[in-house]
């Protein structure tokens, strides 16, 4: 199941902690890449943040995965989930 992750600064953000951590949470994002879990990642265009397409078997999952994130685990950031499914819908354009 892809999900949608997006993150935003957790109340006790602080820019300095976030340098800090800045390598080991790339680092974090890199191993999820190579599992296979995050199969894409994106900077919002509007304001700091980030978009994580991962491939998951569930929310529960991938919290699982990100929740182990340095800027997670230090509270610097959190994320919002949002499971895909198919646009079924889309069906009813066809439907005889």
């Amino acid at each position: 199941m892809k999900i949608i992750a997006i993150s935003k600064p957790a109340k006790q953000m602080n820019a300095e902690k976030l340098e800090q951590h800045i390598k080991q949470e790339a680092q974090q994002l890199w191993d999820l890449y190579l599992l296979g879990v995050v199969r894409e990642f994106y900077s919002t265009a509007d304001k700091p943040g980030a978009v994580l397409i991962l491939e998951c078997t569930d929310v529960t999952e991938a919290k699982r995965h990100l929740d182990d994130l340095i800027f997670v685990s230090e509270e610097l950031i959190e994320f919002a989930y949002y499971p895909l499914a198919s646009f079924k819908p889309l069906g009813s354009l066809f439907a005889i």
